[in-house]
């Protein structure tokens, strides 16, 4: 959402047209909850990550390459995009988001070892 006035300019009329206005916050909430569980079962069952720093890592790179890859499927099938640096700016944002998230599940992960 800090980035909407940026990425609108970067869509098609038509995509800013489906836009909702304004959006469903209660869907954003549980959107950011299903990917800190997607998150926390990757670092515990698979990828023993249990610190802040290795949730931050691994967090961004699995956001970047996850925008990325769903950015570059939408570019090639819908006309969705304007201007092509959508597909830089929102990979960065979402690395950005899905490493903090990484985190603070990281570092949650960490603090129940303990115990």
């Amino acid at each position: 959402m800090a980035l909407m006035s940026t990425m609108q300019g970067m869509y098609t009329a038509e995509a800013n047209a489906m836009m909702k206005d304004p959006p469903e916050l209660w869907a954003y909430g549980v959107s950011s909850l299903v990917w800190a569980l997607l998150l926390a079962v990757v670092f515990s069952r698979w990828a023993s990550i249990s610190t802040f720093r290795g949730g931050l890592i691994a967090g961004a790179i699995i956001g970047l390459l996850t925008s990325l890859s769903v950015d570059l499927g939408m570019h090639a099938s819908v006309k969705l995009l304007s201007n092509l640096a959508v597909l830089v700016i929102d990979p960065i944002a979402n690395a950005v988001v899905s490493g903090l998230a990484g985190g603070v599940v990281g570092w949650m992960l960490g603090r129940g070892a303990g115990k």
